[in-house]
């Protein structure tokens, strides 16, 4: 199932910078769907007890800009999730 996330700046600013779980695609992403654990890595993300699931290059480079403290703007992206 293709799921379409936003990042806000809300997201953005409660983010902190290479902390897998406090990561504003994983705050955006335990938002919408309502999840205990997100932890976001390099190139993929990990849902509660859910394998991982590869992030789009567009996710990729907001995670490198954003732990490397660069400025970075909402954006959009698609996941594509698999049911258990």
């Amino acid at each position: 199932m293709k799921t379409k996330f936003s990042v806000t700046q809300e997201h953005i600013d409660s983010g902190e910078p290479a902390n897998a779980s406090v990561c504003p695609i994983a705050l955006a992403i335990r938002e919408k769907l309502n999840l205990n654990s997100v932890k976001v890595f390099p190139s993929s993300v990990r849902l509660d007890s859910h394998p991982s699931y590869p992030l789009p290059r567009s996710a990729q480079r907001f995670i490198v800009r954003f732990d490397q403290g660069y400025p970075v703007k909402p954006f959009n992206f698609v996941l594509e999730i698999r049911k258990k």
